[in-house]
């Protein structure tokens, strides 16, 4: 369980800020990755912390947040490999353009801390259709000439990951910058949102609580996220929305995407939250929400479950409640979900 603990010392830098975590904990938190995208990580060098599809590449000091977030925006220019690009030219004719709107989105290229509290990036834009050309198809068989046995995210997806601690190298694959939001209710409630057939990945899984692609309108990782709460949830939702933490940097595995978690608050209960989101803009994207309670113990009996999750969205889980009851007593909370888990 080296990676575990490897996680504990990039979240407390400060050996005397870990928290002592029990061997049952441990066993609990490596349940849940999985071992195929474990290995992925692993080889990247980012192994410290993976739940289902979701690689920790950085943690905020002890799950705070970063106090600063800059970006530099630099030149879009395409250098995908020269077999994926034959690939892009064939599906980027066939993407159905009334479906999805074609948007200017931002990917990462690289990104350091230069302190413990600050995170520096360095993105680009592209078009979203750009993207999906490659990502809609990543993880298919058969389109590399070179290895047909071979997905394109299993030749290049190690690779794409290792480059992004390198600012001299861009990375292999398309990379956009998704946030991934967790909102919490006045009285103490999660929001999680199935997931409609009307979105482009992770159809019927559910969230928590949704995903807002980063474009060029937002200027940082919390304007993504305010945007996101007001088209997700409604223009209420968003009037009633308290400071953005982003607590961690991730990469989805199924999407090829780097996912920023960001929790918030809404001063509005959960009942009133629901109202508005009737309202929402894109309020098609969700074909239900529902609430659990925030507290270590739901959480973790909410993580083993057995809901029908998105990817990344038991890991957002754990976040939060690290976020708001500390490490420690959100790991000991897990172990006894763990140890109650339904079928154990």
């Amino acid at each position: 369980m080296s990676e575990l603990h490897s996680f504990l010392q990039l979240a407390f830098t400060d050996f005397s800020q870990r928290p002592p975590v029990s061997e049952r904990a441990l066993l609990a938190l490596q349940s849940l990755s999985t071992p195929s995208v474990r290995s992925v990580a692993a080889e990247a060098g980012f192994g410290s912390f993976v739940v289902d599809g979701s690689i920790l590449l950085l943690p905020s000091p002890a799950y705070r947040g970063w106090s600063s977030i800059d970006f530099t925006l630099a030149k879009d220019d395409r250098d995908l490999p020269s077999e994926l690009l034959s690939i892009y030219q064939d599906r980027i004719a066939k993407i159905s353009r009334g479906k999805y709107r074609n948007e200017t989105v931002l990917e990462v290229i690289s990104f350091y801390e230069p302190s413990s509290a600050q995170l520096s990036m360095s993105v680009r834009p592209v078009k979203w259709f750009d993207f999906f050309a490659i990502a809609g198809v990543a993880h298919e068989t058969g389109l590399l000439r070179s290895e047909p046995n071979r997905s394109i995210a299993a030749k290049y997806c190690v690779q794409s990951i290792q480059r992004l601690t390198n600012p001299d190298d861009r990375p292999a694959l398309p990379n956009l910058i998704n946030i991934q939001v967790i909102l919490a209710t006045s009285d103490d409630r999660l929001l999680l949102m199935q997931r409609s057939q009307t979105v482009a990945f992770q159809q019927g899984r559910w969230s928590a609580s949704f995903e807002e692609t980063m474009n060029v309108t937002d200027a940082t990782f919390s304007d993504a996220a305010l945007r996101g709460v007001a088209e997700e949830c409604g223009d209420s939702a968003r009037a009633n929305c308290e400071t953005v933490h982003i607590l961690s940097l991730n990469y989805e595995f199924s999407s090829l995407a780097v996912t920023p978690v960001a929790f918030l608050r809404t001063a509005l209960s959960a009942a009133a939250l629901q109202e508005s989101w009737w309202t929402a803009h894109d309020q098609a994207e969700a074909a239900s929400v529902r609430f659990i309670k925030f507290d270590p113990l739901s959480i973790g009996r909410e993580i083993f479950g057995g809901l029908y999750f998105h990817p990344s969205s038991r890991k957002r889980l754990l976040e939060a409640a690290f976020f708001e009851f500390g490490v420690g007593p959100t790991l000991s909370a897990l172990a006894v979900a763990y140890h109650e888990r339904p079928g154990r």
